[in-house]
């Protein structure tokens, strides 16, 4: 008898208990930790998207213990040093991990990966074409194609730009000159479509020497 009264009595502590501090489910959102990003750069690659850096995670536990859970107890990272190449479309979150104490059971939500894109970093040099515009002055002329320094176009940019260049152009407009001069201008990049590449813009002056010379009429006398 008192056995049965003992086990009736732990059968309605137990249920009081499951009433009270039920089995739940929680979402909690965290911070992802990006790590060895320095790879990437020796790698001479480059993210190009603004990947996410949170990730939501399900705790599961009685509600007691799940109440004392935050998003600090966690940790979960996204190494870049696993990225070692620009084809790569996605980056595994790693290293997920409860530093708390309460008995709970997380996991992650979702496909546990996070989208990138992601390119890689090249050089290119482009020959520079001068365009020369307007008319010298009355009686003057231009002599020969005019010079150029740098006479290249040089840039270290992600390949899909880079591979977009078609022609690299600088004008002069020699309206009016009656003497030789030196223009600086910037460098314009287009692509084959003849559209300016705006992205590949840089600060690298082109000085542009216009050689010019007037018409001088000669006189022969004849004896």
């Amino acid at each position: 008898m008192k056995i049965l009264s003992v086990v009736i009595a732990i059968l309605f502590w137990f249920m009081v208990y499951t009433n009270e501090n039920p089995i739940e489910t929680r979402q909690i959102t965290i911070q992802l930790t990006p790590i060895n990003e320095n790879s990437l750069t020796s790698d001479n690659l480059r993210i190009l998207n603004e990947y996410e850096r949170e990730v939501e995670i399900t705790v599961r536990g009685r509600k007691s213990e799940i109440d004392q859970v935050s998003a600090s107890d966690f940790i979960a990272y996204l190494d870049f040093s696993t990225i070692n190449n620009e084809y790569v479309e996605f980056i595994e979150i790693t290293g997920f991990d409860y530093l708390g104490e309460n008995n709970v059971i997380p996991e992650i939500t979702g496909s546990g990966r996070v989208g990138l894109s992601v390119d890689r970093i090249i050089a290119g040099e482009i020959p520079i074409k001068v365009n020369v515009i307007g008319e010298t002055a009355e009686g003057f002329f231009l002599i020969g194609e005019p010079t150029l320094h740098p006479a290249s176009f040089i840039v270290t940019d992600i390949k899909s730009l880079v591979s977009e260049i078609s022609s690299a152009e600088v004008t002069v407009d020699v309206t009016g000159m009656n003497g030789s001069e030196v223009e600086r201008t910037f460098c314009v990049v287009y692509d084959a479509d003849g559209n300016e590449i705006s992205e590949l813009k840089n600060d690298t002056a082109v000085d542009i020497t216009i050689k010019i010379a007037k018409n001088v009429p000669i006189q022969v006398k004849l004896e």
